[in-house]
């Protein structure tokens, strides 16, 4: 809700009848895995993601191609910690993705940092 004065905004501020409180959050913003590559099947591997914006909550979590959530361990705003699930993934790039709410959910910027998978020998 926007108060004006002769046109002039002179406050904003939302509000609901409910009294229900929103928090609006910066989505989060990632460039970087660490280690880049896994091993299929196995899970259990440690990725460090760096970015920005990340927020300490209680459902601050990741999402592996598309279908598998992990819980995520903030470290600071700018570093979070997922360790990779046991799962059978097929060798090849995969999509890792970042979500605060575990409703929306966010990939690295255009991309740029896939999870390689790898067979074990």
């Amino acid at each position: 809700v926007t108060e004006t004065n002769q046109g002039q905004a002179v406050s904003v501020f939302d509000y609901t009848r409910s009294g229900i409180v929103f928090t609006f959050q910066r989505a989060p913003t990632f460039d970087a895995i660490f280690p880049t590559v896994c091993p299929a099947s196995v899970g259990g591997t440690e990725l460090t993601i760096t970015g920005t914006g990340f927020i300490n909550s209680e459902t601050l979590s990741c999402r592996f191609s598309n279908t598998t959530l992990v819980p995520a361990v903030w470290v600071e705003s700018t570093r979070i910690l997922c360790t990779t699930p046991a799962m059978v993934l097929d060798p090849g790039s995969k999509t890792v993705e970042v979500s605060h709410n575990r409703q929306q959910f966010f990939l690295s910027a255009n991309n740029s940092a896939p999870l390689s998978v790898q067979k074990v020998a």
